[in-house]
């Protein structure tokens, strides 16, 4: 066989190669871990994967003690096996289908969420990959975040407090809450408006709230809680009411 001739052929099975490389690529997202090479799909598949994660730490019993459907087993498994496809033209912010644990997810409003939403959705997705829920439902993925969000493992939304108690009938006090500002200071939570407490639980994920109490401290943009449970801060002859406590369910 003439040299030309081999090169040619040699050249040839390249680009069939390249071919194949690029057709799997479009398959697979360009990434074999699940973000498909976007950014956005990443983080999303992380999320998944750290509920997930803490689903499994958090045990199948304690999990099932509010709900024996879930499996926590099953949950890893499914992310394992989890891809993301960056979409544009949904009518929803996702679309998960379950035979082939793909998730088509809108990332241009993915981008737009706040980290509560964000973690919303991955529970929602994960539970939908589950078979537990279908598009528009949130009564699973909800209770599993409530698991989570009191089980202290993973923070899901910027809200913290050293001090978190659960009550006999199932409501949960957060004491000296604090929210994490833009640079991710913990700073404490003005509440100048009878309905603070009520907004607070909804931002936590609750459905109500039973009261809480405040604390008058001279207004200041940045506040915080010390370790004897003073705030610090410099005030500007202002006063204000700071939450105490919040109790939620």
């Amino acid at each position: 066989m003439k040299k030309s001739n081999l090169i040619s052929i040699f050249v040839s099975g390249l680009l069939i190669m390249a071919g194949l490389s690029a057709q799997a690529a479009s398959f697979d997202g360009g990434n074999s871990g699940g973000g498909g090479g976007d950014i956005r799909c990443s983080e999303y598949s992380d999320m998944v994967g750290r509920i997930a994660l803490v689903l499994n730490n958090i045990g199948q019993e304690k999990v099932s003690e509010t709900l024996s459907v879930v499996n926590v087993k099953d949950l890893w498994q499914i992310k394992k096996g989890l891809r993301c496809i960056p979409a544009s033209k949904l009518n929803r912010q996702a679309f998960s289908v379950p035979s082939t644990r793909i998730t088509r997810l809108m990332v241009e409003e993915w981008q737009t969420l706040s980290q509560r939403e964000k973690y919303r959705l991955a529970t929602h997705e994960l539970a939908v990959l589950a078979e537990l829920e279908g598009d528009g439902e949130y009564f699973i993925s909800d209770e599993l975040l409530k698991i989570i969000r009191e089980s202290g493992k993973l923070a899901i939304e910027p809200v913290v407090s050293e001090m978190l108690t659960k009550n006999p009938d199932g409501s949960v006090t957060y004491f000296q809450p604090q929210i994490l500002n833009s640079s991710g200071v913990a700073v404490a939570i003005l509440g100048d408006h009878d309905s603070s407490f009520t907004s607070l639980c909804m931002f936590l994920g609750y459905k109500k709230d039973f009261g809480g109490d405040y604390q008058m401290f001279p207004r200041q943009e940045e506040l915080a809680w010390t370790k004897d449970g003073r705030l610090s801060g410099f005030g500007n002859g202002h006063n204000s009411r700071t939450i105490r406590s919040v109790t939620c369910k």
